[in-house]
């Protein structure tokens, strides 16, 4: 009887695990010119840090002409919607103390990765309300 209880058992487990498969928000890529954008948010918000990135690029390439800004190694963005993704990205970065951080940026010979916090990024919403004299 072990092995009726046994497959009940992984039945449920994958029920579950595809359950949290399907509540997983799919990964959108954007690319510009020069970076390549992976959000789990929406492509709006996805081209939105694409184009704030060529935004800031350009800035560099105004003020400093001789800065050499294409590297070997690609810049590829990781946007993440909210904080849980981005624990997930760089669970190691939550267990240090103080300060939780919006950003983040690895480089290496080969590639170069940054991850932003898209909530973080996006401005805030407020409403204007007009007071009474």
């Amino acid at each position: 009887m072990a092995k009726p209880k046994w497959l009940i058992f992984m039945l449920a487990l994958e029920s579950l695990s595809a359950t949290y498969r399907a509540a997983e928000k799919p990964w959108t890529e954007v690319k510009s010119p020069h970076f390549r954008v992976l959000t789990d948010a929406s492509a709006t918000s996805g081209r939105r840090v694409a184009f704030e990135f060529e935004q800031l690029r350009s800035v560099f390439a105004r003020q400093f002409p001789n800065f050499r800004l294409d590297s070997g190694a690609p810049l590829v963005i990781f946007a993440a919607r909210d904080e849980q993704t981005a624990k997930s990205l760089a669970p190691y970065l939550w267990k240090i103390k103080g300060a939780k951080p919006a950003g983040y940026f690895q480089h290496s010979w080969e590639k170069q990765y940054a991850w932003i916090l898209r909530q973080i990024a996006e401005p805030a919403k407020s409403s204007i309300t007009n007071i009474p004299k």
